[in-house]
């Protein structure tokens, strides 16, 4: 049960992402692009007062360069 709804919450919060992407001007006449690249996690929040039938609630975000990306992305080795 608990993976058909990680996967449910994955595929909204992905179409979400998408959603939100954006372009635009910045003061120096350069321009600044929001781009939804991935998902690494998904967890269950079991807060109270949080309603879990309220879909994108937004809970936890972070800035990260690509290289802090691709590091948290990258599996770690067998240490054995």
């Amino acid at each position: 049960m608990w993976f058909s709804v990680a996967m449910a919450a994955r595929e909204t919060a992905a179409e979400l992402g998408r959603r939100s992407q954006s372009r635009y001007a910045t003061a120096d006449g350069g321009w600044t692009e929001w781009r939804f690249e991935a998902i690494s996690t998904v967890c269950t929040v079991d807060t109270p007062g949080l309603d879990s039938r309220a879909s994108g609630a937004e809970v936890f975000w972070r800035f990260l360069r690509e290289s802090e990306a691709l590091s948290l992305l990258t599996p770690f080795g067998d240490s054995a």
